[in-house]
């Protein structure tokens, strides 16, 4: 529900009337095979979006990924972006 004042043109106040409205069910977070997805699926992501799945796409080319925490060592990687990005993304491949 937080995720809701990432939406343009909801401020603090917009979001304290709306809040209510929402919840969250807790069923599981579909995941992007980030060894495998095609750089159109991963751009599709809000939150990956083009230069996430240009990102992606690059290492993944010269980097064999063989757990999630792979991806962290990305020269652009930060800790901000991981945290973002780590609960959409899973390796398919193993």
């Amino acid at each position: 529900v937080s995720q809701l004042k990432e939406v343009y043109g909801i401020d603090d106040d917009a979001f304290d009337k709306i809040e209510g409205w929402f919840n969250s069910n807790l069923l599981p977070v579909l995941k992007l095979c980030a060894d495998s997805a095609s750089w159109s699926t991963l751009k599709r992501h809000p939150y990956i979006r083009v230069d996430g799945a240009r990102m992606i796409e690059r290492y993944r080319r010269h980097h064999e990924l063989g757990k999630i925490e792979d991806l962290s060592l990305m020269p652009q990687m930060d800790d901000s972006l991981w945290g973002i990005w780590s609960p959409y993304l899973q390796i398919c491949s193993n």
